[in-house]
């Protein structure tokens, strides 16, 4: 069973390499195990030499919107394509091209969508399309059994689908990065390198799920990690003050569509042995960077890398069983793998 989580940052949070003006704009989910296993060696509450990777899993944070818990989504532009391509014949659109262009650029770029989504057969929803100020801006909305979702751009994300219409109103920014002046000094020269240290500052709550695997942990121990780890900050530069938060349990309801023919992979990481073989297989994968041969420092040639990100959307006859391989960090020389939770939804 996951237990869910609502951090609440108080600083600035820092996750990127140092004396590099770059900044993950989400905390990684392999950064949150990594620190709360960290914290859990530091109060004893696990033995060194435990195998780590059974212990227990979590989810890279996604934020509360308004209230609304969201799912990472992406792919959306290639299920949803044919929706998008009946605008073309909507005699009520004074540039139908035009309109399907935009459309198609929405739905490339929405990369969160309300858990309240998933109760929905997307087959049945219909694509809504407004535009106004002269036709420089296109208005989209979900239309699903009487209810509308919509589709709300935020600064530095992306789009976001959401069910509350007041998000449409509130153009806050889910986060913000500030760059703060720093100096490198060297001793022995007495030379200063100036460079900005980025942070990203959240705006609202972000939402983490814990799975414990193992039946010597519990809840109650991740929750003393959380406590610590709060307190000490998580990512880099903690010297700073930065990544410190306060947490609180939610109960979240997910409406889970048990007869969808796609399915939304949501990552909940533990370290894993390299499951490439599993998911290299002639079937398409939906939203799949594939990175080409290169050659690697000692030139010889590397074997191409599939990426499965989270929140892809792929056809249940295509799906995998078992470890995902997902998000890389460094070009195509570490491959991070998740033990997949999954959303069904038909579309």
């Amino acid at each position: 069973m996951i237990q869910w989580y609502k951090l609440h940052f108080t600083t600035p949070v820092h996750v990127g390499e140092r004396g590099v003006e770059s900044v993950n704009k989400f905390i990684p989910s392999t950064t949150i195990w990594s620190a709360l296993l960290n914290s859990m060696l530091q109060l004893g509450i696990i033995d060194p030499k435990t195998d780590p990777k059974n212990l227990f899993r979590v989810n890279t944070p996604s934020p509360i919107i308004n209230g609304e818990a969201m799912f990472w989504v992406y792919g959306l532009d290639i299920v949803l394509y044919d929706k998008a391509v009946s605008l073309l014949h909507s005699p009520k659109l004074s540039d139908p091209l035009r309109a399907f262009d935009r459309v198609n650029n929405i739905l490339k770029n929405t990369v969160l969508a309300s858990t309240n989504l998933l109760k929905h057969d997307l087959s049945k929803c219909s694509l809504d399309v407004e535009e106004y100020g002269g036709e420089a801006s296109t208005e989209l909305k979900l239309q699903c059994n009487g209810e509308v979702y919509y589709f709300n751009e935020f600064d530095g994300v992306g789009y976001v689908i959401t069910s509350k219409e007041e998000s449409k109103k509130i153009h806050k920014k889910i986060l913000e990065i500030d760059k703060r002046p720093k100096n490198v000094i060297d001793r022995i020269t007495g030379s200063a390198t100036p460079y900005h240290l980025p942070a990203t500052i959240y705006h609202t709550p972000l939402l983490l799920g814990v799975e414990v695997l193992n039946e010597n942990l519990s809840i109650r121990d991740v929750e003393a990690s959380m406590n610590l780890l709060s307190d000490l900050g998580i990512g880099g530069e903690r010297t700073y003050g930065f990544g410190k938060f306060k947490y609180e349990r939610v109960k979240l309801e997910i409406h889970d569509s048990i007869d969808g023919n796609y399915i939304v992979v949501q990552g909940l990481y533990y370290p894993g042995i390299n499951a490439l073989q599993k998911i290299l297989s002639k079937n398409t994968l939906y939203n799949i960077r594939i990175h080409g041969y290169r050659s690697g420092f000692t030139g010889l040639i590397r074997r191409p890398v599939f990426v499965l990100t989270e929140g892809s959307i792929i056809p249940i006859n295509c799906y995998n069983d078992g470890i995902v391989i997902v998000d890389q960090r460094y070009g195509d020389r570490i491959v991070r793998s998740f033990d997949p939770i999954t959303y069904k939804i038909k579309i």
